[in-house]
């Protein structure tokens, strides 16, 4: 009977340390996407400045801020922790070494109108990734959301 117990314990934890890399960079893939989320909606509901995701590639690091102050990362309510996300640290721990790459911006971020869209005229594309595992995030201008691939 324990011997059944280890066994079944050990087919349940080994699937963990298997996924490695891949399991990284699906953490950072929805860290992001919750904020570009987050970003679009508060656009849309505070519609007196453009709201925009901010990426420093060199420091795995986003955040999300009002274009007027693009380097204070917007405050979450009740909690008043910035909207600001560094892989390998605090909520971006699960990400830790997920690099980010971006295409089809000329600028380090990506900002939302008050309808919801991208001010960009060539789609976005965030493309995360460590080691093989990699995932892409494209957003559409015309109404700022967005697909997930998996690379």
């Amino acid at each position: 009977m324990t011997v059944m117990l280890m066994a079944i314990a050990t087919a349940m934890v080994v699937p963990t340390f298997s996924e490695g890399d891949s399991s990284n960079v699906r953490a950072a893939t929805w860290l992001l996407v919750g904020e570009l989320d987050f970003a679009q909606a508060t656009a849309i509901t505070d519609p007196s400045d453009q709201v925009r995701v901010t990426f420093d590639t060199s420091a795995s690091r986003f955040w999300v801020a009002y274009a007027a102050t693009p380097m204070d990362p917007i405050l979450a309510p009740y909690t008043d922790a910035p909207h600001d996300v560094s892989f390998g640290v605090g909520a971006g721990e699960p990400a830790s070494g997920v690099s980010i790459a971006l295409a089809g911006i000329d600028v380090s971020y990506i900002e939302y109108d008050a309808f919801g869209r991208i001010t960009s005229s060539t789609p976005p594309r965030i493309t995360l990734s460590r080691s093989d595992a990699a995932m892409t995030v494209t957003l559409s201008t015309d109404t700022g959301f967005l697909t997930v691939t998996d690379e």
